[in-house]
């Protein structure tokens, strides 16, 4: 009998540990504005991000995807004209938390956008 209780516990214990930590993720939210179908050529553009993460993201290096083109960016937003053309367009950045067990980087993509330019 004492070892059934014991045993429960055991487990009690590490269920409720267990629940109080929290698994390390961030999601980028990019918003496009304007954003209404068939944007004019000369039209600026403003791309901005948040992240969306249980914990505070201590550092993140950020790359905004603009069809072919890198540009990488700093700060939560971008703002840029683009030329005739289709484009896709996402945020990749890579981010630490600012929690104990997230040791490594982690690589976290936007949404991906199809653009067109008239």
């Amino acid at each position: 009998m004492k070892k059934v209780l014991l045993f429960g516990l055991v487990l009690l214990l590490v269920l409720l540990m267990a629940s109080c930590f929290k698994a390390s993720f961030a999601v980028i939210e990019l918003t496009i504005e304007p954003l209404k179908g068939y944007i004019a050529q000369g039209t600026e553009l403003t791309f901005s991000w948040e992240y969306k993460s249980q914990s505070d993201v201590k550092a993140s290096n950020q790359v905004l995807n603009i069809g072919d083109e890198e540009i990488p960016v700093t700060g939560t937003s971008y703002a840029t004209e683009l030329a005739a053309g289709e484009y896709d367009v996402w945020l990749e950045a890579e981010v630490q938390n600012d929690n104990m067990f997230a040791k490594k980087p982690t690589t976290v993509e936007s949404k991906h956008y199809e653009l067109v330019v008239y």
